[in-house]
């Protein structure tokens, strides 16, 4: 396989001063081996994932949007009306095409996904307006593909935009794992890291793999 996205975006520049912390480590006088033990997590990473770290996301533009409007969101329906009504999951329409997304919005992100009159947002999306263009992304990583649909392809226009991920915490931390694993297995480092007194980090634990199940790349998956 070619440069992975985790190698090409997991820089030194970037990520030195995180990792260092990490492994408990100051000064520059490591930096030269620190930053090819990076480099080789991060193809590690790249070769365990086989994941981009792309996700299409659904952008809903509103013009003029017309009572009786109405979108379905990964099942969830929602529709356009002249006031408001959470339990039924109508938003008010009317005013603006901007105000119109807000009203949209505040139903769509609800907290409450269950309880006596059954769920108001969608659990697993979330989305943000700008000027009456509404775009949905996932609330937690690796989810299937937002599902949207319209009921008037003029006043609710969908339509799919492909965008770059950044890289997942729990990835991060196996990296910094690995290296720190690397870094503290080098020949004479036992009495190097007594010198310095460090006994907190144990430096013979491999990276933990399990951080890394959630974003392996399925072929069902964006991302």
């Amino acid at each position: 396989m070619g440069v992975g996205y985790v190698e090409t975006t997991l820089t030194w520049e970037t990520y030195e001063n995180e990792l260092k912390e990490y492994c408990h480590i100051s000064g520059a006088s490591h930096d030269t081996v620190l930053a090819r033990f990076l480099t080789a997590a991060a193809r590690h990473a790249d070769e365990y994932l086989h994941n981009p770290f792309t996700e299409e996301q659904p952008k809903i533009t509103l013009v003029d949007v017309e009572e009786g409007d109405s979108l379905v969101i990964d099942g969830a329906i929602f529709t356009a009306a002249d006031a408001t009504d959470e339990t039924e999951r109508e938003f008010k329409v009317g005013v603006s095409d901007t105000a119109d997304a807000v009203a949209l919005l505040t139903l769509v992100n609800n907290a409450i996904v269950g309880g006596t009159h059954g769920p108001i947002g969608v659990e697993t999306v979330i989305g943000t307006n700008v000027a009456g263009v509404v775009t949905l992304k996932h609330r937690y990583p690796n989810e299937k593909p937002i599902g949207v649909t319209s009921s008037d392809e003029d006043r609710l226009r969908v339509s799919l935009t492909r965008v770059q991920l950044n890289i997942p915490d729990d990835v991060l931390v196996w990296c910094w794992q690995f290296v720190a694993w690397k870094f503290g297995n080098r020949d004479g480092r036992k009495s190097e890291r007594a010198e310095m007194g460090i006994s907190s980090v144990n430096w013979g634990d491999g990276p933990d793999e399990s951080l890394l199940d959630m974003y392996v790349l399925k072929v069902w998956e964006i991302i």
